[in-house]
């Protein structure tokens, strides 16, 4: 199952740190993180966003600190766009703040991972 959700979100990243609100002079957080984030900040040209979303994260962490900030998932056109940005981040982000905020880009995959080689064989040799 996790192997179908991971297929799913081949074409997706995730985007953490970024303040609330700082979309705010655009009318989408998709073309805000196309033309800022993307071009701007990164050089990057001719990104699709096809969709980006903040994802609701556990209530009882965010009364606890009211300065968390929920990550934003995107979902982008090309596969080929997501390892661009992935390779990019790691030059343009390191000690570089993004309009005072210190951003990480990572993969979106299942919360429960692949499973390990390892654990795989033992369950085949077992019979499982």
């Amino acid at each position: 199952m996790d192997d179908l959700e991971n297929r799913s979100k081949r074409n997706n990243i995730v985007i953490w740190g970024l303040k609330e609100g700082v979309e705010g002079a655009y009318n989408s957080l998709e073309d805000f993180l196309r033309v800022e984030l993307f071009e701007k900040h990164m050089q990057l040209h001719n990104i699709e966003v096809m969709r980006a979303h903040r994802t609701n994260v556990n209530q009882r962490a965010t009364e606890a600190n009211t300065s968390m900030v929920r990550p934003i998932h995107i979902y982008l056109l090309r596969y080929s766009d997501k390892v661009q940005i992935l390779k990019a981040a790691t030059n343009a982000l390191k000690d570089n703040h993004f309009l005072d905020s210190q951003i990480f880009i990572s993969d979106d995959v299942s919360k429960n991972g692949p499973e390990r080689p390892s654990t795989a064989s033992k369950r085949l040799s077992q019979g499982n």
